[in-house]
Order: structure tokens, then C-alpha cells, then sequence
């Protein structure tokens, strides 16, 4: 650590703690506590890391020396040393707390203009954009925008898990990037979870709409399925970087968009699966396609009380002998026939 940097700032913080400090040298020691609480800037209570930063400020003002003035009375001499010091080293521990493991390629926001929230605690972290927006980090994860952020781009970086509650605007679509993804979006509610060993990107929508894209593959047309997908309530895309691709499905737990007319979906006697899947869909969101629609009017009788949708749509293509899959259009049965099959109980 630099020997006479560190003695001068230690010798003035001496005279702040005795009250002996004039106007100006008071105003450095206020913006220097003021940087200590922070909440971004707990390196300073880190010795090892403070190290680095000395080291980075003696470098700095190494080479900076033409700065300091030789004209004027020693006093201020040693005054104005011990103030740029510590000046600089207020923006070193931000410099340090904001650009620290931060990708060099971010996209469309300026280092020396970025504003960060990082999540240091155990609990979810709810942040409030300028637009409007809700962003709740889980613990962990860090966003950045740029400083003008809501003027004319609604762009975010992330790092983390976390979900999105975005206000709508039409003009301006918000858009967040992780590593990998885009996700972009007018205004709804979805989450994004990292796995920080597999890279692995999940995006899920709880409502309204959302495009995921593979970051360099936002123009590309082919193997849409595999770079980009639009998603709807209830699905999900998980971005695989072994792969390079986007995979679709349901969300783990698949939420009602609106409660169904009854309680819980219950016990159906005899119903034709065109009617049973429109229930299904006013109630989750999801469209609902089927490769034969002779099996539109195939009867189906199943108990789906208390069951989640996976579990219902089980209950469904096996009584009808058919199949499902999912992806971003939502679930396509296929196969199945109306040939009579037992109750689904």
C-alpha cells in the first residue's frame, strides 16, 4: 500500500476525529464517510481489496503528479495531495464496486454512466425504476442501467435471479440482458433465473407476453424455435449454452390467469375435449392446438380437481391415447382417437 498516501489521509482523518479540520478539508471527510455508507461500496471494510485500491490510486496519482501544484505554500500543498487522495479513493471503491466482475462487452450502457443494485442480503431486494417498474432481486443478483435510463431506452443488465413486474409502455419496450438472452417485453410480469456453474437461462411468464432472443441471433430467421420465442402466460424458455439453443415448456408451476367459473376444475363426465381445453385455456392462458380435430369431439371423463396442469394434461391425452408437447404457440396434441378408454380418476 502506498506509505505517504495512506499517512496523509491518516493524519487528516486525525485532525477530522479532534474537530481541527477548516471548511474545505471538512467537506473531503464528509464525502469520504458519506461513500462508506454506501450500501455499494462495503469493500471499504474489506483491508485486502482496500489494498488494491490504494495500489490503483498511487498508480493514478503517479501519474498524475504534473496535477498537483509546486507554487503554492507547502500547507496546501499537503492539503490538496491529501484531498485528491482521498477523492480518488471515493471513486476507486465505487469504480471497484461497479465495475468489478462486470462484462466488457455490455451491451448499450456506458460504464462511466451506470447505475447498480446488487442484492448483499438473504432476503429478495425490491427495486423501483424511474418508468414505473418493479424489479424484486433475489439475493445475489445484481441489475444496471444506464443513468439515462427511461429517456429513450428501457434497457437493464442482469446478473442473478429475479422477477420483473414492467410497466407498459408500447412506444418503448424494456429489455433485459443477461450473458446470454434478451428478453424484451411492453409490460408484464415474468422471472429470470441463472444457473451460475451450467450458464443454463430460464425465462418464465406469468403474464402477458415476452420475446426471448440468443444474444447475436436477434435477426437470424432460421431455427426460429432455437434463437428466438415469443412467450405467452404459463410458458417458459430455458436457454442451454452447450447447445446454443432455446428449449420450451410450462412453467413449473403453472398459475391460473383468471379463477375458473368453479373453485378448482372438477370431476368432468362426458365432456368434448374441445370444450374441456377452451376451459383450460380461459383459466391458464395457454393455447391449445391439436393435429386431428376429428378428436375435438372425443368424450372425455376425468377428475382434474386438485391436480396442477401437467398432471390435468396427462389425465387428458391418455384417456384419448394421444400425446402432447409444448412450445411457444402452447401445448399440440397429437395422435388419439375417441375410441372409448377407462375413466381417468
Amino acid at each position: 500500500m502506498g506509505g505517504s498516501l495512506s499517512e496523509g489521509f491518516l493524519k487528516l482523518l486525525a485532525r477530522f476525529r479532534k474537530g481541527k479540520l477548516n471548511p474545505d478539508e471538512q467537506q473531503v471527510m464528509e464525502d469520504w464517510y458519506a461513500a462508506l455508507d454506501d450500501p455499494d461500496a462495503d469493500i471499504s471494510r474489506n483491508p485486502e481489496e482496500k489494498e488494491a485500491v490504494w495500489d490503483k490510486i498511487d498508480e493514478r496519482i503517479a501519474s498524475q503528479k504534473p496535477l498537483f501544484p509546486t507554487e503554492r505554500e507547502p500547507g496546501f500543498r499537503v492539503f490538496y495531495y491529501v484531498a485528491a487522495a482521498v477523492l480518488l479513493l471515493v471513486g476507486g471503491l465505487l469504480w471497484f464496486t461497479t465495475a468489478a466482475n462486470r462484462p466488457d462487452d455490455l451491451p448499450g450502457i456506458e460504464r462511466a454512466e451506470a447505475v447498480v443494485f446488487t442484492n448483499h442480503s438473504g432476503e429478495p431486494l425490491p427495486v423501483d425504476l424511474a418508468d414505473g417498474s418493479r424489479i424484486l432481486l433475489e439475493p445475489g443478483a445484481r441489475l444496471e442501467h444506464a443513468a439515462d435510463f427511461n429517456t429513450s431506452e428501457r434497457n437493464v443488465f442482469l446478473q442473478g435471479n429475479a422477477f420483473f413486474e414492467v410497466a407498459r409502455d408500447e412506444t418503448r419496450p424494456f429489455e433485459v440482458r443477461t450473458e446470454f438472452i434478451t428478453t424484451k417485453v411492453l409490460g408484464t410480469s415474468f422471472s429470470i433465473r441463472q444457473d451460475e456453474i451450467s450458464g443454463e437461462t430460464a425465462v418464465e411468464v406469468i403474464s402477458g407476453k415476452v420475446a426471448v432472443n440468443i444474444i447475436g441471433k436477434e435477426n437470424d430467421p432460421s431455427e426460429l424455435t432455437a434463437h428466438q420465442v415469443l412467450l405467452t402466460a404459463n410458458l417458459k424458455t430455458s436457454y442451454l449454452p452447450a447447445q446454443n439453443m432455446l428449449v420450451t415448456g410450462l412453467v413449473d408451476v403453472p398459475r391460473a390467469i383468471q379463477p375458473p367459473v368453479e373453485k378448482e376444475l372438477p370431476v368432468f363426465n362426458d365432456i368434448p375435449l374441445s370444450e374441456l381445453i377452451k376451459k383450460l385455456r380461459d383459466t391458464y392462458g395457454i393455447a391449445f392446438r391439436v393435429e386431428d380435430h376429428r378428436i375435438l369431439d372425443c368424450p372425455i371423463t376425468a377428475d382434474l380437481s386438485n391436480e396442477p396442469l401437467p398432471i390435468q394434461l396427462e389425465m387428458i391425452v391418455t384417456a384419448l391415447n394421444a400425446r402432447f408437447s409444448v412450445d411457444q404457440n402452447g401445448v399440440l396434441i397429437t395422435g388419439g382417437s375417441c375410441s372409448r378408454q377407462p375413466s381417468v380418476r
